[in-house]
């Protein structure tokens, strides 16, 4: 294939419903007169298994506090780029040159800070925070155009999010042998397996079937792989389990 899917760089839902997709994309067709089963057989075999384990990692009482504070601090973090962009449009110069500063002060962080992994976005918020209290002239914009109430909304959600994020890896760091990452290696196996026998057998004699099957999973890594979120450059805590 052209494109393949960068397996390794996606989350781990990200990462089961791909290799899901792709199955489903294979069985579309008579996998038994194509000779996949076997192959089939052994990537399904990983998924039940990640499947298991991502279960009893998303069955944690915290789970859904995590993903409630996170979309918590990204309403927080768009109400106030949002306020400071309409405040660019006031009348008044000196509201429009205060929107400028915090808009400017958000901007040296990227455009895509809500689309960040979850630790590398924490310490993004963290930063941007820091500036918005702590530079003078960044501070009486905030409170010229009556932010000051946002940004502490910003920090308690944040804040929240990194300790109910910190207690949940501790909670799964102590199940060492569901560890998801230990399955992630043989299932990217298992799919390189499939794909290669694919395109073996579709050289050897071509099919159809078998240039479709391939052309769709391009399609399908092409669409995943969109969907990579951004790393920051120099994460200040360890990276994301």
């Amino acid at each position: 294939m052209k494109t393949n899917p960068r397996l390794i760089k996606y989350r781990n839902a990200a990462f089961i419903a791909f290799l899901k997709d792709a199955r489903t994309i294979c069985e579309k067709f008579n996998t038994k007169t194509l000779k996949l089963d076997g192959e089939l057989a052994k990537l399904s075999g990983g998924i039940v298994a990640l499947d298991n384990v991502f279960g009893t990692a998303k069955g944690s009482a915290s789970t859904d506090t995590i993903e409630n504070l996170d979309a918590r601090r990204d309403d927080a973090f768009t109400g106030i780029s949002f306020i400071a962009d309409a405040y660019s449009k006031h009348y008044e110069a000196e509201y429009r040159g205060a929107a400028k500063l915090v808009s400017a002060t958000i901007a040296k962080y990227g455009k895509r800070i809500v689309t960040l992994n979850y630790l590398s976005e924490t310490e993004t918020l963290r930063s941007l925070v820091s500036d918005f209290e702590n530079q003078g002239d960044v501070k009486a914009a905030i409170t010229q155009l009556h932010l000051t109430e946002w940004v502490n909304e910003l920090k308690a959600a944040n804040t929240a999010f990194n300790e109910v994020y910190l207690s949940r890896n501790q909670e799964l760091s102590e199940q060492p042998d569901q560890n998801i990452l230990d399955l992630k290696k043989p299932a990217i196996e298992n799919f390189n397996s499939l794909i290669n026998l694919v395109s073996s057998y579709n050289t050897i004699s071509p099919n159809a079937d078998y240039k479709k099957i391939i052309d769709e999973v391009e399609e399908l890594a092409i669409k995943y792989n969109a969907n990579i979120p951004s790393p920051v450059a120099k994460p200040k805590t360890p990276p994301q389990a």
